[in-house]
């Protein structure tokens, strides 16, 4: 009798354990190429300011769409960037695009706010 209620024990554990590894596999499997939206406040930052004065807001809110995995990769390190030597003096509506944000093919952006970004160089 003793033997039995081993066995059965044993067969509960191992069906608990192998469910739980194909659950979590399936979940893993169905999460990947499910893609979402995240909305993020990412800092404006100019480069090349040598001797100039931008001014601008400091940050501005972008909504991204992509897979969990690559919006976690991207927001680690997300930051808009303006060469400054390219502005004029005077004011400058900027536009937000992938390559301002250095974003993967895999990541799209959606949304910005505020819409008109100016940038005033003195």
């Amino acid at each position: 009798m003793l033997i039995s209620k081993k066995q059965h024990l044993l067969n509960t554990l191992s069906l608990s354990v192998l469910s739980l590894i194909l659950g979590y596999a399936l979940w893993q499997a169905m999460s990947q190429p499910y893609k979402l939206e995240a909305e993020f406040s990412v800092p404006l930052s100019f480069y090349n300011t040598e001797s100039l004065t931008v001014e601008s807001p400091e940050t501005i809110t972008i909504r991204l769409q992509g897979t969990r995995k690559d919006l976690y990769k991207t927001a680690v390190n997300l930051a808009i960037h303006y060469d400054a030597m390219h502005l004029e003096q005077g004011t400058h509506t900027l536009k937000i695009t992938s390559g301002n944000l250095f974003l993967p093919e895999s990541v799209l952006l959606l949304h910005y706010l505020p819409i008109e970004i100016t940038a005033t160089r003195t």
